[in-house]
């Protein structure tokens, strides 16, 4: 405190402009960077194509997708059209796995299930993850 009190004397002494006085107190309490939801990216293709009418010709209807986050928290599912071979799918940072299947206008399983290699989403980013359902994965 005595530094301080000696650095604002000599500032009045000197006439200086722009003195800033301060402690260490005038921070904020918690500086760490907060980090929003990020976004994982499924590109779909259907034995190689994105040709739509393979999702005809296969009755596939919905592609079902199953994220489950590695610390415990409820699994959720996002589902999209199979003709349109992308989903957006925002998700707080943390560790997850994940799993997809092509199903039909009934809700049942045209494929297999497919296992999306684990993934980690950091927060204000995108995570592209294409998957491939090969012609062997349809019943």
């Amino acid at each position: 405190m005595r530094l301080v009190s000696l650095f604002a004397a000599s500032c009045l002494l000197v006439g200086l402009t722009g003195c800033v006085i301060g402690s260490s107190s005038d921070l904020p309490k918690d500086t760490t960077p907060v980090a929003g939801n990020g976004t994982l990216i499924i590109d779909w293709t259907i034995d190689g194509s994105t040709d739509p009418n393979r999702c005809n010709q296969s009755s596939s209807e919905t592609l079902e997708i199953l994220i489950v986050p590695a610390d415990g928290r409820q699994e959720r599912s996002f589902s999209q059209a199979c003709d349109l071979f992308a989903a957006s799918i925002d998700l707080a940072p943390g560790d997850y796995s994940a799993s997809a299947v092509l199903v039909d206008a009934g809700g049942n399983a045209r494929t297999t299930t497919l296992d999306i290699d684990p993934f980690r989403i950091l927060g204000d980013d995108e995570l592209s993850t294409p998957i491939d359902f090969p012609a062997s994965s349809f019943f």
